[in-house]
């Protein structure tokens, strides 16, 4: 029962991680689209009000637990007024520095965009020098490129579309296969 509970004590702190962590980024997405400072509190607390409500109920019933004068006024103190102080300055915050989040959001954007083109871009590994008849046209966009040794010595697998043409370090061919689907990454020992 323990273990149970302490799973499910991190299933909501990771719910509330990712639902925190989303905040700012849909609230400039509300701001740009003409949302206020009020209107969003507004929303927040009656959407939390309207979910946490009935849970709340449901949990006190369930473990028959009545809280008392005490508990009710200390939880209205921290919730409804420190706590939605705190929230109004966060999203007053966010709108000040929507220009910052804005442009920090784009360039984690294209930090993304580039490390996926760079880390899609064929280049052979390390290793044997190859010739520059290797450059040669092989008929079709090259989306792979390995390195790989044989008996023969150094060759070149290099997939492009359907077709995998496996080539010496002087550009001449020693195999060509063909692959029921496009061919984007060679993988294997080589």
């Amino acid at each position: 029962m323990a273990q149970q509970n302490r799973l499910g004590g991190y299933l909501l702190a990771i719910v509330s991680a990712l639902a925190f962590g989303a905040m700012p980024v849909l609230a400039v997405g509300a701001y740009e689209g003409g949302a206020g400072v009020a209107m969003l509190l507004f929303w927040r607390f009656m959407l939390a009000a309207l979910v946490l409500g009935p849970a709340a109920l449901l949990l006190a019933r369930r473990r028959a637990e009545r809280p008392g004068a005490r508990a009710i006024g200390t939880g209205l103190v921290m919730g409804g007024v420190l706590y939605a102080g705190q929230a109004a300055l966060y999203f007053v915050s966010v709108q000040q520095g929507s220009a910052a989040l804005a442009a920090l959001l784009q360039q984690g954007r294209q930090t993304r965009t580039a490390a996926l083109a760079e880390a899609n871009r064929p280049v052979p590994s390390e290793g044997a020098a190859w010739a520059p008849a290797l450059q040669a046209n092989v008929g079709a966009q090259v989306s792979s490129l390995v390195q790989m040794t044989s008996s023969q010595g150094p060759l070149l697998a290099i997939a492009t579309d359907k077709v995998i043409h496996v080539l010496t370090p002087e550009g001449q061919p020693v195999r060509r296969g063909r692959s029921g689907k496009a061919c984007r990454v060679i993988a294997g020992s080589h």
